[in-house]
């Protein structure tokens, strides 16, 4: 049995919150975001290392971020029936696996479908966590303490991540990411 650092992200409506859920939460909500965070670095590094123009790089983004919503609000009527801390699970490791093919792709045609992969995936954590958020006792308190958390692990990445850049550009970049989305799991 797998298990995922969201498993208090139970089926069950109304769940008590505590300092390890809003943990939970917050560290979900930047795996989630990950790509949207991101998109402005990912862009530069896929001009600077692929000679991609800035609009095929842009369009890349914009994939991206279109995916997540669009997975986030397909899959959240569903996730009250099926396993959260298993969806949440999934997307992570789908969107790592994206981001690493990414570090190693230089055909725009594969590109395509790989920043849609990983929006599909990001899109299945940040569903995740929104509809888990919401059946808490204090669904707006709660997400908005997750938030700090988010922005608090961005801070400190944005601090770290531009260094990977130096690893290769673009293969760098995709491949931390790949592994701060696999730090997010157990």
């Amino acid at each position: 049995s797998v298990t995922c650092p969201l498993t208090w992200m139970t089926n069950t409506m109304q769940v008590r919150t505590t300092g390890w859920n809003f943990a939970a939460m917050g560290v979900g909500l930047f795996a989630a975001s990950l790509g949207i965070y991101m998109v402005p670095l990912q862009i530069g590094a896929l001009i600077d290392g692929l000679r991609l123009s800035e609009s095929q790089a842009g369009i890349l983004g914009a994939v991206e971020v279109a995916s997540m919503s669009l997975i986030s609000i397909i899959i959240s009527p569903w996730l009250s029936s099926c396993s959260r801390s298993r969806t949440a699970f999934a997307g992570i490791i789908f969107a790592a696996l994206c981001e690493m093919l990414t570090a190693f792709s230089s055909d725009l045609l594969f590109l395509f479908p790989l920043r849609m992969g990983v929006g599909i995936g990001c899109g299945c954590v940040f569903a995740t966590v929104c509809v888990s958020a919401a059946s808490t006792d204090q669904p707006d308190r709660n997400f908005g303490i997750a938030q700090g958390v988010m922005n608090s692990l961005f801070f400190l990445m944005f601090l770290i991540i531009p260094y990977s850049l130096g690893w290769g550009m673009h293969r760098g970049l995709f491949l931390s990411l790949m592994l701060i989305l696999l730090l997010t799991l157990p």
